[in-house]
């Protein structure tokens, strides 16, 4: 086993922790970390994978509160998101690609930190909107969260609410990061070009 092997391995597991504890942040976690070590078109797909299995045992750990009402509007946004930024991904100058990842973490690090988004109770209505915007991350990034995240602050549930709906949101979602990753990104899984 070679040294980035494990690397890769323990990244995953903290990664996994943080999601576990929080609910989110797979992506945030492991893909900066990731792409340290490998190229950040091939830390993508991995986190990807990996972020599948871990949202499968989250999804049946949390099934009994996951409502699908909250989260269908969501979902419909992000499927057609997922598409467009699964395309920029294959497109895009891995440069500008790993600039961009950092502006959105560190864009949502300071809102969160400034406490600048306050609960308002944002109607349903909302919801295709935060998901498109959450697909295109998710489909470039595998960041979903971000999007998520900020509609379900300004929805005001409470954190256990927060962490089943977002959960159950990952879990649809994945199957359509996945797809798209194989079909816009499949090459970066054989290195062929």
């Amino acid at each position: 086993m070679t040294e980035e092997t494990i690397l890769i391995g323990l990244i995953i597991f903290l990664a996994a922790f943080n999601q576990g504890l929080t609910g989110f942040g797979f992506a945030i976690t492991s893909i900066p970390l990731l792409s340290l070590i490998i190229d950040i078109k091939e830390a993508i797909p991995i986190a990807a994978l990996c972020g599948m299995f871990l949202n499968v045992y989250l999804t049946i750990q949390l099934r009994k509160s996951i409502k699908f009402d909250d989260i269908k509007l969501l979902i419909l946004g992000s499927a057609f998101g997922i598409p467009v930024g699964a395309y920029f991904l294959s497109t895009a100058d891995p440069f500008i690609v790993e600039k961009i990842l950092a502006a959105i973490i560190l864009s949502f690090v300071l809102l969160n930190s400034t406490n600048f988004i306050k609960p308002s109770g944002i109607e349903n209505k909302w919801g295709p909107l935060f998901g498109f915007a959450s697909g295109i991350l998710g489909g470039a990034f595998n960041t979903n969260g971000p999007p998520i995240l900020i509609y379900l602050y300004l929805k005001d549930w409470n954190k256990y609410k927060q962490k089943a709906t977002i959960t159950g949101f990952f879990y649809f979602c994945i199957g359509f990061d996945c797809e798209f990753s194989c079909y816009y990104r499949g090459d970066n899984f054989t290195g062929a070009h």
